[in-house]
C-alpha cells in the first residue's frame, strides 16, 4: 500500500468518525436528555450530518482496503458535503 495512501485514508477516517460522534452526542442530548440549549439544530439536519459521517467513514475505509483511489474518494466526499450543506442552506431561506 501506498504510503501516502494509507495517511489519507487513516485522517479522513478519524475526521469522519468525530463528525459522526459530534452529531450523534448532539442528537442524544437535544432528544434524550433535560439540558436547556439556547440555540438548536433543527433533527433533520443533524441525521444529514450524521449521513455524511457515516459515508465518510465507509469511503475512508474503502481508500485503507485499497478499493477506492484517494483522488476519486476526495472527490466523492467533497460532493456529498457540498450537497448535503446546500440542502441545509436552502431549507434555511
Amino acid at each position: 500500500m501506498n504510503k501516502k495512501n494509507k495517511i489519507f485514508g487513516i485522517i479522513t477516517l478519524l475526521v469522519s468518525i468525530i463528525w459522526l460522534l459530534f452529531y450523534l452526542k448532539t442528537y442524544y442530548d437535544y432528544n434524550y436528555t433535560s439540558k436547556m440549549f439556547l440555540v438548536m439544530v433543527p433533527n433533520w439536519i443533524l441525521v444529514i450530518n450524521i449521513i455524511a459521517g457515516i459515508i465518510g467513514s465507509i469511503v475512508s475505509i474503502g481508500i485503507l482496503k485499497q478499493k477506492i483511489n484517494p483522488l476519486i474518494s476526495t472527490i466523492i466526499i467533497f460532493i456529498t458535503y457540498l450537497f448535503l450543506f446546500g440542502l441545509q442552506c436552502y431549507s434555511i431561506r
